[in-house]
This record gives structure tokens, sequence and C-alpha cells, in this order.
């Protein structure tokens, strides 16, 4: 990551804030500008509600 000086490190705790596996982990996302990259970056946002529960 030294290379890269701007980042976002992203991590999602519960159901309802996107998390698909149930330990922690962390997300680094190594950012330039216009890079397109938008939060949150996950696309089952939209699928919180039919997602099993642990």
């Amino acid at each position: 990551m030294a290379q890269h000086p701007n980042a976002n490190l992203v991590t999602n705790k519960g159901i309802e804030a996107t998390q698909t596996v149930f330990r922690l982990h962390v997300h680094v996302l190594a950012r330039e500008k216009g890079d397109g990259s938008t939060l949150p970056c996950t696309p089952q946002h939209a699928d919180v509600e039919n997602r099993a529960r642990p």
C-alpha cells in the first residue's frame, strides 16, 4: 500500500450493513482521483431482507 497513499478501510458488521462473511475481515481499497469507486462497495445492499441470518 505504500505506493497508494489514499485508501478506504471497510468492514461490514451485521446483515443490515451488508455483511456476508460472518467473521471480522477488512477490505482495503486503494483510491485514486477519478477512479469511479463508490461506497458501499457491496452490491448485495438491495437484497438485505432475503439473506439468511447466521
